[in-house]
């Protein structure tokens, strides 16, 4: 069985990668946003772009700490 941080790490890499402007689509953004995360300047022009609350970033933010720690933990 794989650990969790390598399942994570694919994922991450994948996205990284990958040439698509993963802002352009709402549901993009937000999965890049859990699994690569933005930074501030980017996470601020992308939450305008798609109309996202300061509530949604929040969870936003919450929910990639969240992946992070899958990241850390041994599998």
């Amino acid at each position: 069985m794989l650990r969790k941080e390598y399942v994570c790490e694919s994922l991450r890499n994948t996205l990284a990668c990958d040439v698509r402007d993963w802002s352009s689509y709402s549901k993009d953004a937000w999965i890049y946003g859990i699994i690569v995360g933005w930074d501030e300047a980017a996470l601020a022009e992308v939450a305008k772009k798609h109309g996202w609350s300061p509530q949604t970033v929040k969870r936003l933010r919450a929910l990639r700490e969240g992946f992070k720690s899958l990241e850390t933990k041994e599998g």
